[in-house]
């Protein structure tokens, strides 16, 4: 597991729910493309779907939208969130680092991982937010769907 790990730039403090997701992403990745919403199977992972979230992604503009909100994100989000654009519903989004690492997970096509305190005003309860991004592309090479899975600690 480690060097999987290791591969996919998260490092080994990670939580192990992240790890466990980054790696079933990977091994869904047909030929090195990038896998798509089609080949993810939520089944996989029952206790972790409260913390999951799916994110379309629009281009030209690059624009994000909540298209599946887990209830637990939900609740660390204040509101369900499902099909509002994220700028629109949280206004601190454009040039936050969360909006940084969606732009380069879409754009590049590649995982990002983040720890830290809440950046955006929902949240402001909690001390901690680690989070994976994944993209998911329906053609193999364009992102169109970011799939996240947060944890969040008080």
């Amino acid at each position: 597991m480690g060097e999987s790990v290791s591969r996919l730039g998260l490092p080994v403090e990670s939580d192990r729910r992240i790890r466990q997701l980054a790696i079933y992403w990977d091994g869904l990745r047909p030929d090195g493309s990038l896998p798509g919403r089609q080949h993810f199977d939520p089944t996989n992972f029952p206790s972790f779907l409260a913390n999951i979230w799916l994110i379309d992604v629009q281009r030209e503009p690059m624009r994000f939208r909540f298209r599946l909100v887990g209830t637990r994100v939900a609740e660390f989000l204040g509101r369900d969130p499902t099909g509002l654009w994220i700028d629109e519903a949280y206004p601190s989004f454009p040039g936050s680092a969360i909006e940084d690492d969606f732009v380069a997970c879409a754009s590049a096509g590649e995982p990002r991982w983040r720890r830290g305190p809440p950046f955006m005003e929902a949240g402001k309860d909690y001390a901690q937010v680690e989070r994976i991004a994944l993209p998911l592309a329906t053609n193999g090479h364009d992102t169109d769907m970011i799939l996240c899975l947060s944890l969040y600690e008080k």
